[in-house]
């Protein structure tokens, strides 16, 4: 289990030039993060953090913010290994919303100015397999999903894929 209480000055909440309002933010998260290992080799880990923030004046903009990650790492057969990796986070704190996800998104110049709910999931695969004693053939999938509830913005959708061809070598002869 996870708890961290915290309070947060923000002299300008909504990002505006013309028009700042100040307020002071409670943050109250809870969570729950698990490892498993069923396994030498194999690890499962998961994690689920909601941050709750309650501002003192402004009780209007109180909002949850969500972060939830999933990984496994496991060989599947002495030659085949697969690494997958995902994170969710629902936010409308404009400066949070891309803490642990990092990725390059280009400039959203209105959501990243306003307190508006965006929901962003990234996710990565990758398959290793031994097609030799020292040769690796590693195939590479990645997922990006972003979705802003601004009207004058899009959503956004990304698909990487590829490959990795590797021959070990022994330095320490």
């Amino acid at each position: 289990p996870v708890l961290t209480v915290g309070e947060r000055y923000d002299s300008n909440i909504f990002e505006s030039s013309s028009d700042e309002e100040d307020d002071f933010i409670t943050l109250i998260t809870t969570g729950l993060r698990l490892d498993y290992e069923p396994r030498e080799g194999t690890l499962l880990d998961f994690e689920y953090l909601p941050t709750f923030q309650i501002f003192a004046e402004n009780d209007d903009e109180n909002n949850v913010e969500h972060r939830l990650s999933l990984a496994i790492d496991a060989p599947l057969s002495r030659i085949i290994q697969i690494e997958f990796n995902d994170r969710l986070a629902v936010t409308e704190d404009a400066e949070q919303r891309l803490r642990d996800i990092d990725v390059e998104t280009g400039t959203r110049p209105t959501s990243e100015r306003v307190r508006q709910q965006v929901l962003i999931n990234r996710g990565s695969l990758e398959a290793a397999f031994r097609l030799a004693p020292r040769t690796i053939f590693t195939a590479l999938a990645d997922s990006y999903y972003e979705d802003v509830e601004v009207p004058n913005e899009v959503d956004e959708l990304r698909f990487e894929a590829g490959g990795e061809l590797a021959y070990l070598t022994n330095l320490a002869r």
